[in-house]
């Protein structure tokens, strides 16, 4: 059994070796590779998470190498926690502090269930299967004292080759992952894009409001080019705020952006 557990390097801080790390003003990504158990280096776990700012985090779990494994993602809370929901919607778990909302997805799933402890409780979800194995979690915390209701909905069904895409919508946005599999390029019937990860959001009235891409080359929604690029850009985070643009990543060559309505572009300011 692993238990879940993330730790984020301290803005500045170098890097350990296997991490990846973006601090962007509208997202934060980390990822990290290390071996499942140091006796047998060649089966490895990467884990990566994405922080929408303010609101969740997305955590993605890929174990790689040969054989076949059992896993348990552990996730603890207080013993007086509330859990409702099931493995389709998602799992409320509502606490005198605060509620979250938990939604896990990926291959060789074998279910989920609640542990009961003298000092807490536990969400417990299994997968048991030959490598490579997949699970995405989605963690949306909020107020005890919310209404607020999130929805989620599954666009492509996690496979083996790692591919999978999915949406959160809320009163305000609609949120949308594209992870794409090992050849790196994904296409739904309005998006088409190439790259490892990919985030967009669009607002009430359906417009373009952030987008977040990792070794990401170009991506076509809906018949318009949100990005281009001769090369695949490491880090790219596009944000419309009215008539400007801001644009943070690390770039190498030309690229392109949807600039529809708007009058100033800053980069990397």
């Amino acid at each position: 059994s692993r238990p879940l557990q993330t730790v984020f390097s301290k803005n500045g801080a170098s890097p350990s070796p296997g991490t990846r790390t973006f601090l962007g003003e509208e997202v934060d990504y980390v990822e990290r590779e290390e071996p499942i158990d140091r006796a047998s280096p060649a089966c490895r776990q990467k884990r990566s998470v994405l922080f929408v700012k303010p609101d969740y985090s997305i955590v993605r779990d890929l174990f790689s190498g040969e054989g076949i494994v059992n896993i348990d993602w552990l996730h603890s809370f207080a013993p007086q926690a509330r859990i409702e929901g099931n493995l389709a919607e998602g799992f409320h778990i509502t606490t005198p502090d605060g509620r979250l909302w938990l939604v896990a997805f990926g291959t060789h799933m074998k279910g989920v269930e609640v542990r009961l402890h003298a000092t807490e409780k536990q969400v417990v979800v299994r997968s048991a299967g030959p490598l490579p194995l997949f699970l995405t979690t989605l963690l949306y915390p909020d107020h005890a004292s919310s209404l607020s209701r999130y929805d989620f909905k599954s666009l492509y069904f996690p496979s083996i080759e790692g591919g999978s895409a999915f949406e959160v919508l809320t009163a305000t946005h609609t949120d949308t992952f594209l992870f794409a599999p090992a050849r790196k390029r994904l296409a739904l019937s309005n998006v088409r894009f190439e790259g490892e990860r990919l985030f967009v959001r669009r607002d009430y009235a359906g417009e373009i409001a952030r987008l977040f891409a990792l070794s990401g080359r170009f991506c076509y929604w809906e018949g318009k080019t949100l990005f281009e690029s001769a090369q695949p850009v490491p880090f790219l985070e596009l944000s419309y705020r009215g008539e400007i643009l801001y644009v943070r990543g690390t770039f190498s060559g030309p690229i392109s952006f949807y600039a529809d309505g708007v009058e100033e572009v800053h980069v990397n300011g």
